[in-house]
């Protein structure tokens, strides 16, 4: 699973939001060139499908 800069980048900036399968899912988004761990049960920012 290889995420594109340019991809994370949108889904960072927008905030795509994703419905989770009644499970918390952990997603490494890269916010401007720094990769953050964020929870989708929390922040609920799009996976890079």
């Amino acid at each position: 699973m290889s995420p594109q800069i340019d991809e994370t980048y949108v889904h960072a900036i927008t905030f795509k939001p994703q419905i989770v399968e009644g499970k918390p899912r952990i997603e490494i988004v890269h916010c401007f060139g720094m990769p953050v761990v964020v929870t989708n049960i929390i922040s609920r920012i799009g996976s890079l499908d």
